[in-house]
This record gives C-alpha cells, sequence and structure tokens, in this order.
C-alpha cells in the first residue's frame, strides 16, 4: 500500500483482514473473558467474505491520508476529515506510528516514540534508555483525537503501527525530505532493528525475540488505549511488510514470504489478545 491513495466499494484487500468468522470468546486469563470483536455491537468486523457492522453488510469506499498524524493544528485535521467525509469516503487509513532517533524539537504531538541513549527529555516519548521502553502520550492522544473526530462524521480510521519504508539517509548521503514526505522513514522496522541490534540485518525485525519483543512493548502501549474506539477500523501490523527494504538497508539473504506469513500470525494473535474488538490486517 506504498503509494495506495483510493479504497472502492470496500475493497481494502479483504485477503488482507484476518478476522474470526464466528462469534466466540477470548480467553484473557483463568479467571476472566473477553467478546471477540464480532459478538459484540458497533464494530466493524469481516465475514463470509464481506465487512459487517452489526450483521449488516457494510460496503464503504476509502482513502490513505498517512500524514494526518503530522498535521500540528487540530483545525487542519477537522478540516481535512470535512473534505474527506464531503467526497463519501468512509474509512480513512493513518500512520499510528512515527519515531525519532535522538534529541528532537518536534511538536510531541507528531510522534509516538523516541529512541535516545542517554536520557528521557521533557515530552516523556517511548525511548530506549538503559534498555527501557516509554511511551509518548502526546502522539497517542493525536491519535484519538483524529478517531473522535472521524466517528463525529461516521467515519472509521485504520491505523498502521509501523512502516516497512526507511531510507537509510546516512548510507545514500541525503538529507532528510520535507516533513509529511511519504519518502521519509517516520522510524518504522529498520528503527526498531538498530535500536535492538546495531548494524544488524533488517529482517531480524519478523524472527529475533529480542527485537519482536520491542516491537510487542510498542503494542502493549497503544492498543489498550483505542481497543474500545468504534470508530476504529482494524489495526495494520505494518504497511508493506517485506524482507527487503529501502536502499542501503541490509538482509540476512534467508527472509521469504513464509517468514513474513510466520510474523504476521504471531503479531496478530498478540494484538488480538489485547484488542478482541478489533480486525487486523497484515498491511501487505
Amino acid at each position: 500500500m506504498r503509494s495506495a491513495s483510493l479504497f472502492t466499494a470496500g475493497l481494502l484487500a479483504l485477503s488482507n483482514v484476518i478476522a474470526t468468522p464466528s462469534p466466540t470468546r477470548v480467553e484473557r486469563n483463568s479467571n476472566s473473558t473477553m467478546r471477540r470483536w464480532n459478538d459484540t455491537p458497533g464494530f466493524v468486523y469481516a465475514e463470509d467474505g464481506k465487512f459487517k457492522i452489526d450483521g449488516k453488510d457494510f460496503f464503504f469506499a476509502g482513502t490513505t491520508a498517512y500524514w494526518l498524524t503530522q498535521v500540528q493544528v487540530n483545525e487542519d485535521i477537522t478540516k481535512t476529515l470535512d473534505d474527506i467525509a464531503a467526497d463519501d469516503l468512509q474509512v480513512v487509513r493513518i500512520w499510528g506510528f512515527r519515531e525519532v532517533v535522538g534529541e528532537t524539537y518536534d511538536d510531541p504531538a507528531t510522534f509516538t516514540q523516541e529512541f535516545a541513549t542517554d536520557s528521557l527529555d521533557e515530552c516523556g516519548e517511548l525511548q530506549w534508555v538503559n534498555g527501557e521502553q516509554k511511551c509518548n502520550q502526546p502522539g497517542i492522544d493525536r491519535i484519538k483525537f483524529i478517531l473522535d473526530e472521524a466517528a463525529k462524521r461516521q467515519m472509521y480510521v485504520q491505523v498502521v503501527l509501523t512502516n516497512n519504508w526507511a531510507p537509510d539517509f546516512q548510507a545514500k548521503g541525503d538529507n532528510k525530505f520535507q516533513a509529511g514526505s511519504l519518502s521519509n522513514s517516520y522510524g518504522g522496522i529498520d528503527t526498531f532493528v538498530q535500536q535492538t541490534h546495531p548494524g544488524g540485518d533488517r529482517d531480524l525485525f519478523y524472527t529475533d525475540d529480542a527485537v519482536k519483543d520491542s516491537y510487542k512493548k510498542w503494542l502493549n502501549c497503544i492498543i489498550p488505549q483505542i481497543s474500545s474506539h468504534k470508530a476504529l477500523f482494524a489495526w495494520e501490523m505494518a504497511n508493506d511488510p517485506r524482507c527487503q527494504g529501502a536502499e542501503g538497508r541490509t538482509t540476512s539473504g534467508s527472509c521469504n514470504a513464509h517468514t513474513i506469513t510466520r510474523w504476521t500470525a504471531d503479531t496478530s494473535k498478540h494484538v488480538k489478545s489485547l484488542d478482541p474488538n478489533h480486525m487486523t490486517a497484515s498491511g501487505d
């Protein structure tokens, strides 16, 4: 979905949506249970090859506005959603992540994690500081704001949790593109790998337990805060999960489609353990 701009007539890549077709219960622990999304009123689910809400077919057209979380003025966000709604688009796909490495003076509401090497800055983002990760609440609150505003317009939001395409600016000798450009890294897969195993091959993201655990810590941060929001269409586990990444990133040579499939199944299981209300999408 790297260049996707429009999802039409409910074709949001049905094959990419991982869903359980029948109402069942999910065991959270020995003492409690939570119902799955398709056993709870008001949530979108997939059944018999169709999207549904409360038993009724849900057909829609949608669009990608990956950059919406980077908009710094709330009025501009609501104006964007108004424009999308005016075109009868009911689902919008956004980046629900952005990691920055090192010190930043960016608006704290425009990023969800920061990777640092020595200390927390005043924003308190999710950082790697002496091996400890911490969340950036302003960035997550921006996502919540978008969901709240979408609900007012009877729209739904698909939230992407990480990104495959992270250009290696240092290797290429380039400067960063203008803020909001799709060619910017926004962090993503390569950031998790390099902060956990500096110099490691990028496909360690899919196989290395330490890297997978660090990604799941991020999921543990954001997903429970949004799991009950009915304007959430689905969680997308990664934008274009691939063995290969942007130019300048190395791979082990052993990654293949099965590697991505196993990672997708494992990650989806973890997401559903945190949020049984919503669908998960592979993003591929």
